[in-house]
Order: structure tokens, then sequence, then C-alpha cells
């Protein structure tokens, strides 16, 4: 049968468990403990899928209290669940080491609150949902450069979430109120001053990522990732002249910046270039010949004008 097997399972409960996760190569210790979960009910029979489940989650997470309760139809149309997620003053300090060690800004010391409702939704046939509301908080963040100097803290950062949906790009905020903040500046022996050194960093990435749009300007005017060629040829359009006299006067300004730049083509302009060169050529070698024919004098021998073939094709430097 294709039919799934039907179930009915009351009063599961677990208590007073615990976990422990050694974590050798970052030094820490993670212990849950108090672990306490509660299940008075799930069934998929017919006659009892719109029963709410209602499970609850208690436990420790190195020392911060966990609180979690949710009412959920696992086996519904809708497949729908409401999650109550609360836990006050949890250390970062624990975690800190499994941050990247190339950022540039370091977290060093703080705590993180939340107090949030979020409803989960994954109807068959439609996008699954996720909208959350509520607080979060953070106290005593203290923020440093990659040298170790200080650069920003605060005493606390409160944020209200009014309609936040990840999944939907959506975010609504209704309050945001912050206490005791400080930011600093340092200056190290060679006059270099972090702060702006961090603002150069965004700056830094684009001239490897988008060297171009940087060189144009950084902030927007004329893209100078594509200039364009004669079908054909190795001429430069005269419209393009001008974005090659900015790269060059670009890059005399910055010596320490290299580049290679790649380049390509338009195949279909260029082949239609091509056959259009060849049959000037033809053209050309006939007008020759009927020429010597007719027994014109060499200086009379010029090219004569030919029909114009338009064509396009650029070249991408990358």
């Amino acid at each position: 049968s294709s039919e799934p097997a039907h179930f009915a399972l009351y009063n599961l409960r677990l208590n007073d468990a615990q976990l422990r996760f050694d974590d050798q190569p970052v030094k820490r210790l993670h212990v849950i403990d108090a672990l306490n979960l509660a299940l008075p009910f799930i069934s998929n029979l017919p006659a009892q899928v719109e029963v709410k489940v209602e499970p609850r989650l208690a436990f420790a997470l190195n020392g911060t209290a966990f609180d979690r309760g949710a009412q959920a139809t696992p086996y519904t149309g809708t497949r729908s669940a409401d999650l109550k997620l609360a836990f006050t003053q949890l250390d970062l300090a624990p975690y800190l080491g499994y941050l990247p060690a190339s950022l540039p800004v370091r977290v060093t010391k703080g705590s993180v609150s939340a107090d949030l409702d979020i409803t989960f939704a994954m109807p068959p046939g439609a996008a699954p949902s996720v909208a959350m509301k509520g607080r979060l908080g953070a106290n005593g963040l203290t923020f440093t450069d990659a040298a170790g100097a200080p650069l920003l803290d605060w005493q606390s950062l409160q944020l209200g979430l009014r309609d936040v949906q990840p999944l939907a790009r959506k975010l609504a905020f209704d309050t945001l109120r912050i206490e005791g903040l400080r930011l600093q500046a340092t200056r190290d022996a060679a006059g270099r001053i972090n702060l702006l050194q961090l603002a150069a960093a965004p700056v830094e990435a684009k001239a490897i990522t988008a060297p171009f749009s940087l060189l144009a300007g950084g902030g927007g005017g004329d893209d100078l990732s594509v200039v364009e060629f004669k079908p054909g040829t190795a001429q430069i359009v005269a419209i393009a002249v001008g974005a090659i006299d900015k790269v060059a006067k670009a890059l005399a300004e910055r010596p320490a910046l290299k580049m290679t730049v790649p380049a390509a083509a338009d195949p279909s302009a260029e082949g239609a270039a091509f056959q259009s060169a060849a049959l000037d050529a033809r053209l050309v070698a006939k007008q020759r010949r009927d020429a010597l024919r007719a027994g014109a004098p060499a200086h009379r021998r010029a090219r004569q004008p030919l029909p114009s073939h338009s064509a396009s094709t650029s070249a991408r430097a990358c």
C-alpha cells in the first residue's frame, strides 16, 4: 500500500539529559545540560491530524538557559508550526574561535538575547515561509581591528522585529535603541588610521573583483570594462578612445595596481567583417585588372571607393 503507516504517540519525555562536545582544534568544551524534552502527543491518524502538537524543549547551553515552546500541525495540508524561542545573555566567548581569522574586524566579547515568535509553513505545491517577530538584544559587545586596536563598543543594543521573512527577503523593524555607543580610532607609528584602512578595504576588494568600475570612479560613471573595436581589425572605435585614455591615466596614478586584461570577440560579427574585407579585396583586384586592360596610367589605378559594409563587434576586458 502507498499509504504511510499510521501512528499515535503519547507522553514522550526526556528528563535531565546532558551532551558534551569537546572541540579540540579550538580548545573548547561545549556542554548542554538540564536537557528536558516533552512531547505530549503526536499522531498522523486521519482523525487527529488537526490536533496541535505542543512540544517543549528546555536546556542550558554553556550555562545559558534556553526555553522553547511550540505548536505544530505537521501532518495537515499547511504543515505549519509556531515556535517560541527565548534566551537571555548568551555569552559569545565560547564561539568566537569559530570566526574566520581573515576578518578585518574581530568581536572580542559580548552577549546576545532573544525573545522571538517564529512561524513556519510548508504547504504542498507552494514555497515554504518563515516569519519572525519579537526582540533581539546585544549587550557589552566589543570590536577591534585585526591588530587588536579598539574600534567599537556599546553597552546595550535592542532591536525590535515587526515582520522579518528571510526567505522572502523582507525586513521590517519597529525599534532600534543603542546605549553607550563608543567609536574609537587608532593611529599607528606609520601614521595609518585603522578606521580609514577599514573604509579602504572595500575599495581594495573592488580593485580585484571589478577593477574597471573602480577606475571609472568607484561610485558610478562609465563602465570601462568594454572597449569597442572595428570588426575584423585592431582599430579602436572613436568612442572608446576616451575610455582607454581614462584607464591609462588611472593606472598611472596607481602605480601599485597591476592588471592583466584578457579579451573576447563576437565570432559572428568578426566573421561578417572578414567576409566584407575579402569582398573588398576582390573588388579592388578587379578594378586594377579592368584599369590595366583599359590601358589606364599607373597613377590613375588607385582604388575606387567601395560600397560600405556595416558591422559591429567588441572586445570585453574582464
